[in-house]
């Protein structure tokens, strides 16, 4: 039951014109006379469903999946209340850092939406603020609408991940995503006061677009390999833009952004992290 509301929402959500931020997959060939072409493929998918300018239908939808997510993935917490889920959620790995976060701010929107809509007011420009009291704690909250979008982003990110890769490429790509989200927040409190502090973002994982170029060249020399023909970015999508090799070694695959490169090298040690399951 649990599974099939989760995927029904889900498909409601893709088939919606909810604006979600989405990393898009390039398709890069090399070829051999050094030029590149790049494959870009347009969506016929048609948004059926004109829902995103309903705030409450927007939060109800994204907060009941991901608390029908949380259920699933830990059957343990099932009929706790919200806030009870929440001390017992699980923070040790950095994708249960960041789910455990969102569902900490969603929370704060959902219980205002549900009890007490009238501490809700967006602005001209789409900023939400919502303030109100509950068992003597003041419940605060500014948002923008990106940030609203990179809430609901990583909400289907997590229901719905766009991709199969590794456990480190999912953590990069959500830890980017929850920086970016709390630079949206201009103020929180709930009645475990303030946000913590933001996971360490050593990769700065850009997740605007992805480029896969093939074929790599690889030099494979003592404990560490080198992209021999990596892609160069133009300085215009830097800042939004990062790629993707594909590494096959025997039997192992493997997908590793250049933000995990140091001068087009990695070491097999590293590498190992990056390896699809």
């Amino acid at each position: 039951m649990i599974k099939a509301f989760i995927n029904q929402t889900r498909s409601l959500i893709s088939r919606s014109d909810i604006s979600l931020i989405i990393p898009s997959s390039i398709p890069v060939e090399n070829n051999e006379d050094g030029t590149r072409t790049h494959n870009i493929y347009l969506s016929d998918h048609y948004n059926s469903a004109q829902i995103s300018n309903n705030f409450i239908l927007n939060v109800l939808m994204f907060f009941s999946m991901l608390d029908a997510y949380v259920d699933n993935k830990y059957p343990a917490l099932v009929g706790g209340n919200f806030a009870r889920k929440l001390r017992r959620m699980p923070k040790v790995s950095i994708s249960e850092i960041v789910l455990r976060e969102v569902y900490r701010i969603y929370k704060v929107i959902r219980n205002a939406t549900i009890h007490n809509a009238g501490s809700i007011d967006i602005d001209e420009k789409g900023n939400i603020f919502i303030q109100y009291r509950f068992n003597d704690t003041k419940y605060d909250l500014e948002i923008t609408p990106k940030g609203l979008q990179l809430l609901n982003s990583i909400t289907f990110e997590f229901i719905s991940p766009f991709e199969s890769r590794s456990t480190k490429y999912s953590d990069a790509l959500r830890v980017s995503l929850l920086t970016d989200l709390r630079k949206e927040i201009k103020k929180f409190n709930d009645e475990n006061n303030s946000l913590d502090h933001v996971i360490s973002n050593n990769l700065s994982f850009k997740y605007g677009r992805r480029y896969r170029p093939q074929p790599v060249r690889i030099d494979w020399s003592g404990n560490k390999l080198t992209i021999q023909n990596p892609h160069e970015l133009h300085p215009i999508e830097a800042s939004f833009s990062g790629v993707d090799y594909e590494i096959i070694n025997g039997d192992n695959k493997y997908l590793v952004p250049s933000e995990a490169l140091i001068n087009n090298s990695i070491s097999l040690e590293q590498l190992s992290v990056w390896k699809l399951s």
